[in-house]
């Protein structure tokens, strides 16, 4: 899939279609874009998507958060090409 991210301009597109998404989904998206083929730590995404208060996010939200981007992004969130766990470790955006 060919994803596109214009942080400026707040559009996602993949394969071309806009791509709706909330905008801590967007925030998440734009934290790994900003970061692609690099691991990034839950409590990494935890202080980027979550400014306001980053110590008071369990990894409970942040699996779900990723969860709902996946199935924004991904052909097939349950096997995912993008957007990847990398266990133990965190989660990485993979740019095609």
């Amino acid at each position: 899939p060919d994803l596109e991210v214009n942080v400026a301009a707040g559009v996602v597109r993949v394969d071309r279609r806009p791509i709706n998404l909330a905008p801590k989904e967007f925030a998440l998206l734009a934290h790994l874009h900003e970061h692609a083929g690099q691991v990034r730590s839950k409590d990494e995404i935890c202080q980027a998507v979550w400014p306001e208060c980053p110590n008071d996010v369990f990894d409970y939200q942040v699996e779900n958060l990723v969860r709902r981007l996946r199935s924004k992004i991904e052909p097939d969130p349950a096997e995912p090409q993008m957007l990847l766990t990398i266990r133990g470790l965190g989660y990485k955006l993979v740019m095609g």
